[in-house]
């Protein structure tokens, strides 16, 4: 008899769960921050590192819930505005 009431039961548990899977599925992902990185020279070193590791601090973790983008002029000053506007 308890065998029946469950297999009566499963149709209508095995329905809400696929219910409540498809809606989780369907929920928008959470937007990541971006953050524009420009460098006259290189974006990589202990500036960087230490930027790394604040925001890592106040729980921003590159490439999960932070997105940077970094920008290099490679020491060519006169590059920085066009580089500037391709952040923007």
């Amino acid at each position: 008899m308890a065998h029946l009431r469950l297999a009566a039961a499963l149709p209508v548990f095995l329905v809400a769960l696929l219910a409540f899977a498809s809606r989780a599925a369907t929920q928008p992902a959470p937007k990541m921050a971006r953050l524009g990185m420009l460098c006259s020279v290189s974006c990589t070193g202990g500036a960087y590192d230490a930027l790394s590791d604040e925001l890592r601090k106040l729980g921003w973790v590159e490439g999960t819930s932070i997105l940077i983008e970094h920008k290099e002029a490679g020491g060519h000053i006169d590059r920085l505005p066009a580089l500037a506007a391709d952040l923007v």
